[in-house]
């Protein structure tokens, strides 16, 4: 006796499972307790603070889903809260910058931009962020809140509470491959937020040939539309970085295309793995395609995963392979396929850990149009998958979804695996 199938709506399932905001495309380290640098969105009684530090996104750019930083939480009057938290990002100057005013600053060469490209706050919902205790008590050796002026020297050692911010964006930024500056901005009550400088050249990731890793830049209201190098002008001695990270993807991990008319005749998909995923001492590395098949109710049907070596050919048919087999009784006559790209030394649609997410697979697929003839005729067309921004939502919710196929299904929603070869499409006969 066949097992039956569930018959549900999988958008029902609550999902209790978190995930990180992305992989780490970009770090500079952790803290060196040289110093400590304030920044904050202004509110009341308290004027804004910019403290900027450099990264780099290299290749055919990158999808941007959030960051980490760290700093200090330190006390000034009663218990201190975090209110807001602003992350900015910036070009470099002269880019976006008035380059006919005189500055009022030593230098703005390699400076930030005199205004920001992209805001992301909590207060407006585009961010939301949590924050871990790494060390109760931590010292900088030096600091800057007030005196961010020439040859101040700082403010000297301030000591709080080390605390890792994780900011994640539920709507993912594209960045082009290019130089740019990151801000973190912390309102506190009761306290002061101090970013935590790291090395300069950095201990994280490095910069390509070519790309100077800039120090660091403060600002405060009175000083906006320029800045001051924190170490060469402000300490007079010494540069620094700030801690912090850059989460996202590469821009081909994550694609999408809908294929119909499938009680007419077949569709196919054809997948290559181009060699973009490397391991770090240059080897080509096999890559997972987990492969999501959607309903147009937006129900997930099937999802499977396979192996693709570097410049193989494999392929799926949507009919035989993909809804042949689904979770609910009907078989849809039209359908949204995703593939993730993944690495690993196995594949599971339903297990797919952030980390290993990976640029590199290319797929076509077919689908028939109705032709505008009498009697009505039927054309085929092939196209390549578009590429699509992967939100850790959209993660978490793809993978949650297979996994409870998998768990619940009784082996229906399971769709077949790839095939070695190339596959063409035919209408039924």
């Amino acid at each position: 006796m066949q097992p039956t199938r569930p018959f549900l709506n999988l958008f029902t399932i609550f999902l209790l499972s978190a995930c990180a905001s992305g992989a780490v495309l970009f770090t500079t380290g952790s803290p060196d307790g040289r110093l400590g640098m304030a920044s904050r969105p202004d509110s009341p009684g308290k004027i804004e603070i910019e403290a900027a530090d450099d990264f780099f996104i290299g290749g055919a750019g990158a999808e941007i889903t959030g960051a980490t930083f760290t700093g200090l939480i330190v006390q000034t009057t009663g218990a201190p809260t975090v209110g807001n938290v602003v992350v900015e990002l910036y070009n470099i100057f002269p880019l976006d910058s008035n380059t006919a005013r005189t500055p009022a600053v030593p230098t703005r060469a390699n400076s930030p931009s005199d205004v920001d490209f992209l805001s992301r706050s909590a207060a407006d919902g585009s961010l939301t962020f949590t924050m871990t205790t790494v060390a109760a008590t931590f010292t900088a050796a030096n600091s800057v809140l007030n005196k961010i002026q020439v040859a101040s020297g700082g403010e000297g050692p301030v000591t709080g509470t080390e605390v890792l911010f994780t900011v994640n964006f539920p709507t993912p930024i594209f960045l082009p491959a290019g130089h740019y500056f990151f801000i973190p901005q912390v309102q506190v009550s009761g306290g002061e937020f101090y970013w935590l400088s790291t090395a300069r050249p950095t201990t994280g990731t490095a910069f390509p040939a070519g790309i100077t890793d800039l120090q660091a830049w403060m600002r405060n209201a009175p000083l906006d539309p320029d800045w001051l190098r924190v170490g060469t002008d402000i300490i007079g001695a010494g540069t620094f970085n700030g801690a912090f990270s850059i989460l996202g993807f590469a821009p081909d991990v994550f694609q999408i295309r809908t294929t119909s008319n499938l009680d007419i005749g077949d569709s196919v998909i054809n997948i290559t793995n181009a060699g973009s995923a490397n391991t770090p001492n240059g080897a080509l590395q096999n890559v997972c395609a987990n492969v999501y098949t959607f309903s147009p109710d937006e129900q997930l049907i099937s999802c499977c995963a396979c192996i693709v070596t570097p410049n193989a050919l494999v392929s799926l048919s949507v009919n035989s392979d993909l809804v042949s087999n689904t979770l609910t009784p009907a078989h849809p006559t039209s359908a949204v396929v995703k593939i993730l790209t993944s690495t690993g030394t196995t594949c599971n649609a339903a297990n797919v850990p952030i980390d290993n997410v990976a640029p590199g697979l290319r797929a076509w697929g077919t689908t028939l149009h109705a032709l505008p003839t009498s009697p009505v005729t039927f054309g085929l067309t092939e196209t390549p998958f578009s590429p699509a921004l992967l939100s850790a939502g959209e993660l978490a919710r793809i993978t949650s979804f297979c996994g409870f196929i998998q768990a619940n299904g009784s082996g229906f929603g399971i769709c077949r695996s790839c095939r070695l070869g190339g596959l063409g499409a035919l209408a039924q006969q």
